[in-house]
């Protein structure tokens, strides 16, 4: 019914529906047949719009092999992963590297700030969780053919400029998405090539029209900041939304709950950051 009516009435009865959905849920609170309408109805309408929620590896889909190593990356995208996401910092010597903690200790064992490390200390280090890992560097990543790869730029400025001719001296400016921390990097990346997607790792929800004025292509909200109309403007204004799942009591950054997956699959998301890729393709069929 409902795709029959979209494919009639176009996006007007899309919102006409949407719209009704959510008071029908809001009226009867808790009651869980009107949010199970809302979210059968919701991801109707999103499907009918040919839109399909991307699933991105956060830190590269940790569990079978440790965090952000090539050998997770590669097994993510193995198993369907549309991205795999990395968190880039620099060596005191100047050289891209892979690392989520701005310090060594929970990763690698050793209690050293990453941008103190040459880049001969980073490459001494063994994941913690099993010595068989060794730490990489972008260019390791480059090598291997890791792609398409979200780059979390833990960094700004300057690095962000070394970062960028990294990339243009490996031809690998269109395998990956940056997601910057400071509205004015967004700027510097599409100054250098409007080509290159772009995320904002948002500090705050009010932060988004400053990233969507400098040309962002990606917003990325966390799953507590959610609303639909915060969403929804995001979408009319020609951008995508991308989840961050961190559901209290399921172990955190990275981890939310089926229900999650299809209410924000009905809202029209675009992407969500999710440490299982195995459950959350088990999931998405049901979308």
């Amino acid at each position: 019914m409902i795709k029959e009516l979209s494919a009639k009435f176009g996006s007007r009865i899309v919102k006409e529906v949407r719209t009704l959905v959510e008071r029908y849920v809001i009226s009867f609170g808790r009651i869980r047949l009107p949010i199970k309408l809302n979210h059968v109805t919701m991801l109707q309408i999103h499907y009918t719009r040919g839109i399909k929620m991307k699933i991105i590896a956060h830190r590269c889909g940790p569990g079978k092999y440790p965090e952000q190593t090539i050998a997770a990356a590669s097994f993510s995208l193995e198993l369907g992963a549309d991205y795999v996401e990395m968190d880039i910092r620099f060596t005191s010597d100047g050289v891209p590297i892979i690392c989520h903690d701005p310090n060594a200790l929970r990763i690698f064992g050793v209690d050293s700030d990453i941008n103190r490390l040459t880049l001969t200390e980073f490459l001494s280090l063994r994941h913690a969780s099993d010595k068989r890992y060794p730490s990489h560097t972008l260019s390791d990543v480059i090598s291997c053919k890791i792609e398409p790869v979200l780059l979390h730029c833990k960094i700004t400025g300057r690095l962000i400029d070394d970062l960028l001719l990294h990339l243009r001296q490996f031809n690998y400016e269109d395998k990956v998405i940056l997601g910057v921390y400071q509205p004015d990097d967004v700027s510097t990346i599409k100054s250098f090539n409007p080509g290159i997607k772009t995320l904002a790792f948002m500090q705050s929800p009010a932060d988004s029209e400053a990233y969507i004025r400098n040309g962002v292509d990606f917003i990325r909200f966390w799953e507590q900041w959610l609303t639909t109309y915060d969403i929804e403007s995001i979408i009319n204004s020609g951008h995508k939304v991308w989840i961050m799942a961190n559901t209290p009591g399921l172990g955190g950054v990275g981890h939310t709950t089926e229900e999650n997956i299809l209410k924000w699959a009905g809202m029209g998301v675009d992407g969500v950051l999710i440490d299982d890729v195995e459950w959350a393709l088990k999931v998405f069929p049901k979308i």
